[in-house]
């Protein structure tokens, strides 16, 4: 299948597959999530595919998610990275041009990550790498970092950030909030740390999407004018996902960063069916020109991502 001249492109989709999902749970070092949460994780991938058709929705890219493959161990975390990514990568030319992948990293071991970086990045449904908000206790500007940050600058990738669920503050402990808003500070914090932990600096060709339209960032840019005009540039230069239920919030994001700036994403399966249906819709309801609606729905992702030259099949998997 060929990408439409002005597709619709789910940059923030997230699938599980039951191998991974069965390693990732024999580690003691990890927790897997509350299902409850995602109410459209029951529909099998021919439904998914079924539902994207009717939704308008040209093509999705899938990631792991919150599940990365972050353990103490370096072969344990080798080998949950390319389940995980052998797993995506199989679906993916299962769908040809209907379903991409972002990679997992084996972090923070970083001789793996850089191998597994070198296994999967030339792969044609590959297309980019999806990294944590946070590393274990580590921080993404920690210079520990580096050389990954390095290879992917040289393949001037784009890497998706997601939360992992590590804030343990005291007052989102209960009612719900460690997720509902937890995970939007790690989204808010990550950006930051980027930014002024001089990462985006000195690895300038990798492109980061920040997840759910940068996370508190639209809202408190007016606090964070103290910023050097350099860090304010470069939080600008970041992309953002639209993966939210609250319209006024795009707008907000919209008005802040630019339409430029924002890539579509619905946060499949967190979400009901009647919210993955309105996910477009809310960007039309915006009543932006149409060229700026289309970039926003996928014109930018798909040239983001060069989806139009990508092949479709590969002997290797």
């Amino acid at each position: 299948m060929k990408i439409k001249a002005s597709p619709t492109v789910d940059i923030h989709a997230h699938y599980y597959p039951a191998r991974y999902l069965d390693a990732y749970g024999d580690n003691r070092d990890l927790v897997l999530p509350a299902w409850g949460n995602a109410p459209l994780e029951v529909l099998g991938l021919s439904e998914r595919v079924s539902l994207m058709e009717a939704t308008g929705v040209s093509c999705a890219v899938l990631s792991l998610g919150l599940l990365q493959p972050y353990v103490g161990n370096a072969e344990v975390g080798r080998n949950l990275a390319q389940l995980g990514n052998d797993e995506l990568i199989r679906i993916s030319l299962d769908w040809p041009g209907r379903l991409y992948t972002f990679a997992v990293l084996p972090l923070p071991h970083v001789d793996a990550a850089l191998e597994e970086v070198q296994r999967v990045a030339t792969v044609p449904s590959v297309v980019g790498f999806v990294l944590g908000c946070s590393i274990g206790a580590m921080d993404l500007d920690d210079p520990s970092l580096y050389p990954i940050f390095a290879e992917l600058d040289r393949r001037c990738a784009v890497v998706a950030l997601h939360p992992v669920m590590r804030r343990k503050d005291a007052f989102l402990a209960t009612y719900g909030l460690a997720r509902s808003v937890g995970g939007v500070l790690e989204d808010t914090e990550a950006a930051l740390r980027i930014v002024l932990g001089g990462v985006v600096e000195r690895f300038p060709s990798v492109r980061f999407v920040v997840p759910h339209l940068g996370g508190t960032l639209p809202f408190l840019l007016g606090r964070l004018q103290g910023l050097s005009a350099q860090a304010l540039g470069q939080l600008g230069g970041l992309y953002y996902d639209t993966a939210t239920s609250h319209r006024p919030a795009l707008r907000c994001a919209t008005d802040t960063f630019g339409w430029e700036r924002l890539l579509f994403g619905t946060d499949f399966p967190y979400l009901d069916l009647a919210s993955y249906q309105a996910r477009t819709a809310d960007i039309v309801r915006l009543g932006l020109p149409e060229v700026e609606r289309r970039a926003i729905l996928g014109s930018s992702a798909a040239e983001l991502l060069s989806l139009s030259s990508r092949g479709t099949s590969s002997q290797q998997w």
